[in-house]
Parts: structure tokens; C-alpha cells; sequence
């Protein structure tokens, strides 16, 4: 059975109101004056992470579909793999770069900043978020174009050993 991300974010909260009742969540709650919270234990199932930072660079997934002479990575759906990795990387220390592929994620983003988590949202291209942190990748998994499955794998890899992972074409 296949699910898009909205059916998917549908479905989590029913999936998580389970384990809550099951008690499987249970040991990485705990209990404190202002209601339960995640604990911030690495292998918490949800853990907190540190507040966004005031400027957060956003791009816009959607341009890396048309052409465009000015931007190097346009016309190119490949990028996707890479930049959501490359995002995930930034962010595990704090959240810095925000990928926006539909109008759902421009909410959320006009969200945070009118609640006053983020002061600034500044465009960026995709060569400029790759200059300012590729720093922070530490290798480069390719994945079978033959095997679509194979970006799953080298995405759960990706998370833990810091390389970003890339469509073999």
C-alpha cells in the first residue's frame, strides 16, 4: 500500500495515541510540571531539538523542476535525494534550512515566524546551501537508480554517518 506524505501525517496521530496507550512510548516520557515532554536522550523516539534559528535559508523544491539558466541545479529532480539529506545533516544540531515542496510547508513556515521562532526566512538556491554547509558531509552514498527502494537505506545511513545520498543518473 502506498501513502503520500499528507495520508502519512494523517495516520500519525492515530499510530501514536496506540503506543502511547500500549505504554511502548512510556520509557522516553517522563513526567514534569508543565505536562509530559520528549526526552533528550539520543535514542529518544522523539527528541527535542534546539530552537530554530532566527534566520532560517529556505528553498523552494518545486524550482529544482523548471529551467532555468541563473540557478546550476534547476531542471533537476535528482537534487531532491541529496538536499533532503543535506537538510536533515544541517538541522541535527539546530534547525537551520527549511525545504519547502508544497504550499502545506509555505503554512508551517509563515507559522513560525508569525509565532516569533524565526525572525527572518531568506531564499536560497541550491549551489548556495550546498557552498555554506557540504562542509558538514562526510561522504557520498549513490544509489541504484534500478532499485528504487535503495534511497530508503541510504537515507537511514545518511542520518547516522553524515554523508548525503544521491540518485546513481
Amino acid at each position: 500500500m502506498k501513502h503520500n506524505r499528507r495520508e502519512f501525517l494523517e495516520l500519525s496521530p492515530r499510530l501514536g495515541t496506540g503506543a502511547l496507550r500500549s505504554g511502548v512510548l512510556q520509557p522516553v516520557l517522563h513526567a514534569s510540571p508543565g505536562g509530559p515532554e520528549a526526552a533528550t536522550t539520543p535514542d529518544a523516539v522523539c527528541p527535542k531539538l534546539a530552537p530554530p534559528s532566527r534566520t532560517l535559508l529556505a528553498l523552494r523544491i518545486r524550482d529544482l523542476d523548471t529551467l532555468s539558466y541563473d540557478e546550476p541545479f534547476q531542471n533537476q529532480p535528482g537534487e531532491r535525494l541529496p538536499l533532503t539529506c543535506l537538510q536533515g545533516l544541517v538541522n541535527q544540531e539546530k534547525p537551520r534550512t527549511f525545504l519547502v515542496c508544497d504550499r502545506f510547508d509555505e503554512v508551517w513556515l509563515d507559522w513560525l515566524r508569525e509565532r516569533g521562532d524565526v525572525k527572518e526566512v531568506r531564499w536560497t538556491g541550491t549551489e548556495q546551501l550546498y557552498e555554506q554547509f557540504l562542509p558538514l558531509v562526510k561522504g557520498l552514498i549513490v544509489t541504484d537508480p534500478n532499485l528504487p527502494a535503495s534511497s530508503t537505506p541510504s537515507c537511514q545511513a545518511a542520518t547516522s554517518f553524515h554523508p548525503v545520498s544521491a540518485n546513481g543518473n
